[in-house]
Parts: structure tokens; C-alpha cells; sequence
């Protein structure tokens, strides 16, 4: 017997919503009897949730890996056999849960984001399973689409106001802020050391993250003389999954960057603080809505952010950001110190907010303590466990 079943979707390296999942699992761990259902690919997060009581594997990894891939530019095909792949995986994953779920009888199901309900919970609440799912994303989808998924929900945790206030029917929908562990480093050196202008970006490196817009806006930061040097620590790496040529399209704009500024590819951290605490400014340049030009032809993207890690990371270190408006941003950057929020991941509008710490560099420093209170392991546990006890 179980008390929580979790179904992790996702496999690889460990993101902000793999973060918060793991904070999840050790939270239920607590007070109830916990068991997970993982992915078969082998990879950071599966040798993290290893140490947990995995009960289970999501069949055909394969062929979950070909459908649903990573990121929000995913050139994939729209043949029948794909429809065909992507029906039969949903429907074999959903009675292995299932099947998983009524043996071991657990309280509630957990899974997260779109990915986990439509492989795990189709049938869950009509098997009387109460689905707990956590959504760390603004849906992309029709108001038909999103209503189903609502249907397959007992409870839903959203981890903004911004993702909640996207719902016409917010019933059974609770906002709970994602809650991490904070270490007692703060940074304390100088802007700009040395006449080096540090920057720092933290993602997966795909369209949507926006990172050739900062690339960008770097050339206009040096061409405008707001600094003389720029070093920028590109922290992420590019998923297998995602095959438009965006590797070729950043390392052509790398390449035609003035001699003065300094590009480094550090590769993905499950833990960027140690990169956090050498920058005078982290970058969020996460794309709203937009397009990109890419194998010839332009392609729509946009942000799938609901609370991003990243800025909270940032400022749990006190060092300042340049963010776009993308849903949840308000609600991290809430002090005037922290940072600066642009309307769109716009080149121009990147470097002005850059400028803006560059030349007032003393108001943006801050105490990170209503930051590291605000989204605390503890806060957060506390509101999930008030809310499943109702």
C-alpha cells in the first residue's frame, strides 16, 4: 500500500520543475508512504530519484522520447504513424499507471505539467484516484483542451498568480509558490571587477529561452560603449531531442562578437550558483511570443514560464536580473532592486535594462532575505500539506 504515487514525465538533467518534484517527493516522504514511477532513460534526474522508492518504469521509452521530445520548438512529424505512435504510448502508459495505482491503492496520484497527466491520469479519477497535478507552465492550448485537463484533476497546484489568473473556471486550482533549499551564501564583490562586465545566462539552450536576443543585445551594450569588456557564462547545454539548427544559428553570432567580449559554454548545473555569485547580472531573455528565423524559414515560439527558478536562484544570492515579463516574473522581482523587467525578449530593450544596472549599480544591491522567506522548502510544504487535509 501506498499513501502517494509520483509519475515523473521527464527524464535528463534536473530543471526547475524537476527541483521542485524532488522537494515534492521528500516532502510527502515525511508523512506518508511514497512511490515513484520514473523514466527508463538514463540520466541525471533517474540516478537522483534512484534513492527513492521507484516502483515502476513508463514503457517505451523509445517512442516517448520521438513524440514528445523537449522544448517548444520541436520540429516533429505530423504523419499518421506519428499520431499512431503518440495514441499508442498515451494509452499503454496510462493502463500501466493504472494498473500500478490499483495495486498499490495510493491516496493521491502526483504528477506534473501536461506531459504527466496525459500519460498517467486519463483514467484515474474515474477509477475514484484523487490527481494531484502541478502545473509549472501557462497552457498553450484551446479552452476545449484545457478544460479536459481540468476534468482530470481532482486538486491543481500552480505556482503563480499570473498561471491561475490564465484559468476562466479556477475552481480547484490553488496557488502555492515553489518553495527550495537556500544555502547562506550572498554575493559580495565589486560590480563590474577588473572592467569586466559578467553576465550570466542559466537555461536549456533552445529558441524559446531567448538567448540569441541577449547575444544580441551584448553587440548593442559594446557598440553603445556602456562597458569595455563582457565576459557572458553560458550555463545550460542543448537537448537531443530538439533538431532545428539553433547550435549553428547561436555559434554564428558568437562568432561575430567584438574581440572584447568574452563567450563561455560552462554546460548544464543542477546547481549555477557557484556561476550565480561571479556575475554583476543574470539574464532571463525567455522569448513571450515571437518568431525566429531557422532552416530557412521563420518559426513562432514562445514562453512556457510559470516561476522561473532561475530568477529566484538569482536573487536568493542578491545578485541582480534583467528579466522579461514572462507569467510569475512579477511576482519574484517585486522589489525595484532586484532588477529590471522588460515587456518582451527584445535586443534593444536587453541592453537598456543591462544599462540600467550598469549605471545605477549601488540601488540594485539588495538583502536577499524576503526572497530565500518567500519561497522556502517550508512555505511550501506547508501550503500543500493545508491543502490536501481539506
Amino acid at each position: 500500500m501506498l499513501d502517494v504515487l509520483v509519475v515523473e514525465p521527464f527524464s535528463g538533467n534536473i530543471s526547475g520543475a524537476q527541483k521542485v518534484t524532488i522537494n515534492i517527493i521528500d516532502m510527502f516522504s515525511e508523512k506518508y508512504n511514497v512511490g515513484i514511477i520514473s523514466r527508463k532513460k538514463e540520466g541525471k534526474l533517474k540516478n537522483l530519484l534512484n534513492k527513492y522508492n521507484v516502483i515502476g518504469v513508463l514503457p517505451f521509452e523509445n517512442i516517448i522520447s520521438t513524440v514528445f521530445g523537449l522544448g517548444n520548438l520541436v520540429q516533429r512529424s505530423k504523419s499518421i504513424k506519428f499520431y499512431f505512435r503518440m495514441a499508442f504510448v498515451i494509452l499503454v502508459c496510462n493502463i500501466y499507471c493504472l494498473y500500478k495505482a490499483i495495486y498499490y491503492r495510493p491516496k493521491y496520484i502526483y504528477t506534473y505539467d501536461p506531459r504527466g497527466l496525459v500519460l498517467s491520469c486519463l483514467f484515474m479519477k474515474f477509477f475514484g484516484f484523487k490527481v494531484v497535478w502541478h502545473l509549472h507552465g501557462k497552457l498553450h492550448h484551446s479552452d476545449k483542451t484545457i478544460v479536459f485537463f481540468k476534468k482530470l484533476s481532482s486538486t491543481i497546484l500552480v505556482p503563480s498568480y499570473s498561471i491561475s489568473d490564465s484559468f476562466k473556471d479556477k475552481s480547484s486550482i490553488h496557488v502555492i509558490y515553489n518553495g527550495f533549499d537556500f544555502n547562506s551564501h550572498v554575493s559580495n564583490r565589486e560590480f563590474c571587477q577588473g572592467d569586466i562586465l559578467n553576465i550570466t545566462f542559466i537555461g536549456t539552450l533552445i529558441p524559446h529561452k531567448g538567448l540569441h536576443n541577449l547575444i544580441d543585445a551584448i553587440n548593442l551594450l559594446i557598440n553603445h560603449g556602456s562597458v569595455e569588456y563582457i565576459k557572458l557564462n553560458i550555463v545550460g547545454e542543448f537537448p537531443q531531442s530538439n533538431n532545428v539548427n539553433y547550435k549553428k544559428y547561436l555559434e554564428d553570432l558568437v562568432s561575430n562578437l567584438p574581440k572584447n567580449v568574452f563567450v563561455q559554454f560552462c554546460g548544464w548545473s543542477d546547481s549555477p550558483e557557484q556561476y550565480i555569485l561571479n556575475s554583476d547580472v543574470v539574464v532571463f531573455p525567455s522569448v513571450i511570443e515571437g518568431t525566429i528565423h531557422l532552416d530557412g524559414k521563420d518559426q513562432k515560439i514562445a514562453s512556457s514560464e510559470a516561476l522561473p527558478t532561475v530568477l529566484i536562484e538569482a536573487l536568493s544570492c542578491g545578485v541582480p536580473v534583467v528579466a522579461t515579463r514572462t507569467p510569475g516574473c512579477d511576482e519574484i522581482v517585486s522589489d525595484k532592486s532586484y532588477g529590471v523587467i522588460i515587456d518582451e525578449s527584445e535586443p534593444l530593450l536587453i541592453m537598456e535594462g543591462i544599462e540600467k544596472i550598469i549605471i545605477n549599480n549601488k540601488f540594485y544591491k539588495f538583502s536577499p532575505t524576503n526572497i530565500r522567506v518567500k519561497f522556502s522548502k517550508s512555505s511550501m510544504f506547508e501550503s500543500v500539506f493545508k491543502i490536501l487535509s481539506q
